[in-house]
């Protein structure tokens, strides 16, 4: 069997070497590619390996989903068919399955496969190998995305465990403790600071200065947001430069539901809000419900709130003026806020910024003083692009994560 996996994986190397990748043919001229080499091999030759990733990409692209699964699946059956049911060959078909699934919105069966994906993985590698630890974080980020914190820091335990068996401070080890930090973050937990200050302990010197300056600001921001002022202000004064005071948000998911409670006379989660659902697994549930789309810049609030109320093609037409008088501290002293959003938007949004904390005005000389923060709030009314997961964006990725949560729904995975 080992010899088969070996001159399976040569020839599908060869195949993929020599691909095009920039494809242009149309789904039929694909379909006649795959349906040539079917009558000139037979059904179950691998040359038909690459025609049908092919296939399956270009429909994926066009969102045509449940036919791109079928060529996936196709993919799938050969790499079963010469190499075994359990040969990570497969990881391949198996990665373009759960990007559709997710676009279906199909997050148990993505669920499925990831746990699937994971388990061939452990099959056929050691703890010690590096394809494990890439298994490890991949089914870690998933769990991450799907409110399995616990999880999701288990995983990223053992991560950190193996790094440190290899004697590695790279950009790796880098990368681990930030999407760490996030996890910490956004299931609430402290401190999210750590992991960040372990991050940049272990930043190589390979790295370029403003790659550490900005991990060093992230840093700053998540001892801001966890009220530890003092601490941020003496890095701020290390690493910022003359700028502008800048909103970092709100701390948690509790807060979010408090200033939700405040905006919203007459506001009773027990009877306006569904409680998501939950699996033995402890993740939500979804099925047959749309995702919640958030709305808002650069304060993001729960489009499904305020849904029944008023059209969502009003959204776009609503603009409000803000103005923050913001301390040395990074605490707002006064709100202002004017414009034709409704008064249920304008109490939000006010109340959003009453409760946030800021990134203060800095000198030239690295000290921090008063200054105001003056924004334009938008509510557009289709779907924000998917943030980054850099610290300055995280306040608006908990708020859209923590709608998903309250409407017993699932954000899609960063995938």
């Amino acid at each position: 069997m080992l010899m088969l996996n070996q001159r399976f994986f040569v020839l599908l190397l060869m195949l993929m070497l020599t691909a095009n990748d920039a494809q242009s043919e149309s789904h039929v001229s694909l379909r006649e590619a795959v349906d040539e080499a079917s009558v000139l091999f037979g059904q179950g030759h691998y040359e038909l390996y690459v025609p049908l990733e092919q296939l399956g990409l270009a429909l994926q692209r066009d969102g045509l989903h449940a036919a791109a699964i079928d060529s996936f699946r196709r993919m799938q059956s050969l790499v079963h068919r010469e190499a075994g049911v359990y040969s990570t060959l497969q990881a391949q078909s198996i990665e373009h399955i759960i990007r559709s699934q997710i676009a279906q919105q199909k997050f148990v069966a993505a669920d499925q496969q990831q746990k699937f994906l994971y388990s061939i993985i452990v099959r056929e590698h050691d703890g010690a190998d590096p394809e494990m630890f890439a298994a490890r974080r991949r089914l870690a980020d998933w769990y991450r995305n799907t409110y399995r914190y616990d999880e999701a820091l288990k995983l990223y335990g053992e991560s950190h465990r193996y790094l440190s068996l290899q004697g590695d401070k790279t950009l790796a080890q880098t990368s681990l403790f930030l999407a760490e930090a996030e996890t910490l973050y956004l299931s609430s937990r402290c401190c999210a600071s750590g992991a960040l200050k372990q991050a940049i302990e272990h930043v190589t010197a390979v790295t370029d200065f403003e790659s550490k300056r900005r991990l060093r600001l992230d840093y700053a921001d998540a001892l801001m947001l966890e009220s530890r002022t003092q601490a941020a202000l003496r890095v701020y004064k290390q690493v910022a430069s003359a700028s502008e005071p800048l909103l970092l948000g709100l701390r948690n998911a509790k807060e979010i539901d408090e200033v939700r409670k405040k905006s919203r006379p007459g506001y009773n989660p027990a009877t306006e809000i569904i409680q998501p659902a939950r699996r033995e697994s402890g993740w939500v549930s979804h099925n047959h419900q749309q995702l919640p789309v958030t709305v808002g810049s650069p304060v993001t609030l729960c489009a499904s709130e305020f849904a029944t109320i008023y059209d969502m093609k009003d959204f776009a037409s609503y603009v409000l003026d803000v103005k923050v008088h913001v301390d040395e501290s990074g605490r707002a002293q006064q709100v202002n806020v004017q414009g034709n959003a409704p008064s249920s938007l304008r109490r939000y949004v006010s109340a959003v910024a009453k409760r946030s904390r800021y990134r203060p005005r800095f000198r030239e000389d690295g000290t921090a003083e008063s200054a105001v923060l003056i924004f334009q709030q938008t509510f557009p009314g289709n779907e924000e692009e998917v943030l980054t997961d850099d610290l300055s964006g995280w306040s608006s990725l908990l708020a859209r994560r923590t709608c998903a949560l309250i409407d017993g729904a699932m954000l899609t995975a960063n995938y």
